[in-house]
């Protein structure tokens, strides 16, 4: 009865992984030398060995039921990382397909047969034009790629926060990249859509009055995390279109820091911040730039 529930199992897993195969043969990627067609050979293998341990009656091998669940968490993990990487760069999840059948599922593993039904998705490949998100994430990286510094209370405030986020210079740095990347992504959204944050005129007079304080840089602290705690709310486009933002602008940061980071000795692949770090500076980011404009001030400058 393992050895049964376990094929089901790993049937089902396999089957998604078939949709990723048929996709990849309708949009023209080769999968021969990547991960993606290890995990797939892998999969198919176990499939095999349990199903003639199944139709046997001899039961299969402890050692291929270890390793068949073993595989099937680590594709699972893999198609949820499959979906956001899609997802990111405009293109449909292949995961969405219709499900296979018993009968289709052992077509494609024996005989490389794809179901019908994949050979009618000729819109499944369609990437859509250019979204919002896009655009906004485009023109951000641009903007953010000139030569600017920030202004000295930004400045202090922005340097301020990173600190506390970060334990390391290179994470100091990378934390500072994320958060100027928020906020020319509020630059880039009032030039492309001429959009206005959704705070009302008594909040915008609330981070005025505060701002006169003491302490600008700390008042601008405050205002900065208060818009990241009320994200996506104040993104005038709409919760959707930030959460394409926040998606796509990992995916920038991410080759970006690589960039960055490749000429120093300690370099590790594994370099990367947390994503609910770099969400949360890219959130900053933009608040710094909703502030910044309630304030009537400018965020950065030209450098000498």
């Amino acid at each position: 009865m393992v050895t049964n529930t376990n094929g089901w199992e790993l049937s089902d897993e396999l089957g998604e992984w078939a949709k990723m195969q048929f996709f990849s043969d309708q949009i023209g990627l080769d999968l021969s030398d990547s991960e993606l067609a290890e995990n797939i050979d892998r999969g198919q293998t176990l499939w095999r060995d349990l199903r003639e341990a199944m139709h046997s009656g001899e039961g299969a091998d402890k050692d291929d039921e270890k390793t068949a669940v073993v595989w099937r968490k680590h594709a699972k993990k893999a198609r949820r990382k499959l979906r956001k990487q899609y997802r990111r760069d405009g293109l449909p999840d292949p995961f969405d397909m219709p499900a296979l059948n018993a009968q289709e599922l052992a077509a494609w593993i024996t005989e490389g047969v794809e179901p019908r039904w994949a050979a009618e998705l000729d819109d499944v490949t369609e990437v859509e034009e250019e979204s919002l998100g896009f655009r906004l994430v485009g023109r951000a990286a641009e903007l953010s790629d000139t030569l600017w510094e920030w202004d000295e209370i930004p400045g202090v405030a922005v340097a301020k926060t990173a600190d506390a986020l970060s334990e390391f210079r290179e994470d100091y740095n990378l934390v500072l990249d994320a958060i100027a990347l928020g906020y020319w992504i509020r630059r880039a959204e009032l030039e492309l859509t001429e959009g206005f944050n959704t705070f009302d005129a008594s909040y915008v007079e609330e981070i005025r009055e505060k701002f006169t304080e003491e302490e600008p840089d700390t008042i601008l602290q405050a205002a900065m995390n208060q818009v990241r705690e009320s994200l996506p709310d104040p993104f005038a486009q709409g919760p959707e279109v930030w959460s394409e933002v926040v998606a796509l602008s990992v995916t920038l940061l991410t080759a970006r820091w690589r960039q960055m980071l490749i000429g120093t000795p300690e370099f590790d692949e594994d370099f990367d911040i947390s994503d609910e770090r770099r969400e949360f500076a890219l959130g900053l980011g933009y608040g710094l730039g909703l502030t910044a404009s309630a304030v009537g001030i400018e965020a950065t400058r030209p450098r000498k």
